[in-house]
């Protein structure tokens, strides 16, 4: 008896052993083409100040990433105001695209290729963007959201269509 409640613990023991074993992963929250955090500054505006847009990349994926960035058609993106910042070097970047023609949205977007990281997969993309009129039809008045979505470089064909843009994170932004 007390042999068979061995053998049976030992059994128990060994497949619960076996069955956490090849997660790999180390921890890591990795999902896709990469993270991404948005932070607006300030996030309270009145009409004709600029904001600063941080888009902040974490996990790039080594193929290199698309990055959409879809904010109120109330804002706009000021030219050549866009930097790309990496381990402290900033480089003049621009948009590979921008898509102003929707009601309600403008969306940028940025082409990353995976030269650019050199030995690190962290960079933020920065930009500003000007209130030109009042945001609305996002809920309350005057507020809105700047919303970003990352995908793997590779895939970007189907990226620039704006159906395809999932919120993968967003930052507030309020015009008094």
């Amino acid at each position: 008896m007390i042999r068979s409640s061995l053998t049976l613990i030992v059994s128990v023991a060994a497949l619960l052993s076996i069955a956490s074993c090849g997660g790999g992963g180390g921890g890591s929250n990795f999902k896709g083409a990469g993270r991404i955090d948005v932070s607006v500054s300030p996030s309270q505006v009145d009409l004709g100040d600029r904001v600063e847009v941080d888009v902040m990349i974490a996990d790039a994926h080594p193929d290199g990433i698309f990055v959409k960035i879809r904010h109120p058609a109330a804002l706009s993106y000021v030219a050549e105001s866009a930097v790309l910042e990496i381990d402290g070097d900033e480089f003049t970047i621009n948009p590979s695209y921008i898509d102003t023609s929707d009601e309600d949205y403008s969306f940028l977007f940025f082409s990353l290729e995976n030269s650019i990281f050199k030995n690190t997969d962290k960079a933020i993309i920065r930009f500003e963007a000007r209130a030109d009129t009042e945001v609305s039809g996002f809920g309350q008045k005057g507020i809105g959201q700047i919303e970003a979505d990352i995908d793997v470089l590779e895939d970007v064909t189907t990226s620039v269509q704006v159906e395809e843009f999932d919120v993968e994170d967003s930052a507030q932004i309020e015009v008094l």
